[in-house]
């Protein structure tokens, strides 16, 4: 009878022990680039870097000099939200200067002068981009990614497709939103778009702003800086939202996510 509370005992002992191991690996660190016309978004989900969009070629500089001062030297998935110059005009040069796993890029519609530079570098790597027709779920170790496929309904001809970005992890939801205007807000039809954090880089209209947080009701926005008017408005729409804003007054920010918190540091 001893024996058998004695392995009772040591089998709560090793759970709790797992349990904790578990909860101290529930970390999610992101890094969050705001520039004045563009912005990217880096992730590390159980080891797993993720970048998503590049910046122009300027701002890729900025971005590999902080990949190399944080010792990373690989990208495991580099996720382009659009062909638009200000979300991939710099992924030449981020793929031509670090190891890259895998790319995922919307479908091609209207492009800018650097498209063409991109698919080099990817050609010269042996890299086959991933094309994201349809929402799409990847795997990252016990987490999850999800890429969100907005604008299906607009003319293909003269607008881009973007992805929106949701990563799903330990619980915690983290919703990146590339842009910000009426063609964007085009995914009613997703039932799964509610998060607990909330990334919108390019903020040019408050009510789709408004819009946005309606469906995504999240605990917390990052929104990139802004003029003291469109200040007010966000601010508004997002008290009524029931959400904390929070606005991004530097390049870099780092957010470290743990047991549901946030810690925003520098």
């Amino acid at each position: 009878m001893m024996n058998k509370y004695l392995c009772l005992f040591m089998g709560l002992l090793v759970s709790l022990s797992f349990c904790a191991c578990s909860q101290d690996d529930n970390v999610v660190e992101a890094s969050i680039f705001s520039f004045d016309k563009s912005s990217a978004l880096l992730l590390n989900i159980e080891d797993q870097i993720i970048l998503i969009n590049t910046g122009g070629p300027e701002e890729a500089k900025k971005i590999l000099q902080y990949l190399h001062e944080q010792e990373i030297n690989r990208i495991d998935l580099l996720i382009l939200s659009s062909f638009t110059s200000d979300c991939m005009g710099g992924a030449e040069k981020i793929i031509k200067n670090i190891d890259i796993g895998r790319v995922y890029e919307p479908v091609y519609s209207m492009g800018n002068e650097y498209v063409k530079e991109y698919y080099f570098a990817l050609s010269a790597k042996d890299i086959m981009p991933i094309v994201v027709r349809e929402d799409l779920t990847i795997s990252i170790g016990h987490e999850s990614l999800c890429l969100f496929v907005s604008g299906q309904e607009s003319e293909k001809e003269t607008s881009n497709q973007v992805l929106a970005v949701k990563a799903d992890c330990s619980g915690q939801q983290f919703l990146y939103w590339p842009s910000m205007d009426d063609s964007s807000i085009l995914v009613d039809g997703h039932c799964d778009l509610f998060c607990d954090y909330l990334y919108v880089p390019n903020y040019h209209d408050w009510q789709a702003f408004a819009n946005l947080l309606a469906m995504t009701k999240p605990r917390m926005a990052f929104i990139s800086k802004q003029t003291v008017q469109m200040k007010k408005e966000a601010e508004k729409v997002s008290q009524e939202a029931g959400c904390t804003i929070y606005f991004i007054n530097q390049e870099f920010l780092s957010v470290r996510y743990e047991n549901g918190q946030a810690e925003i540091g520098s």
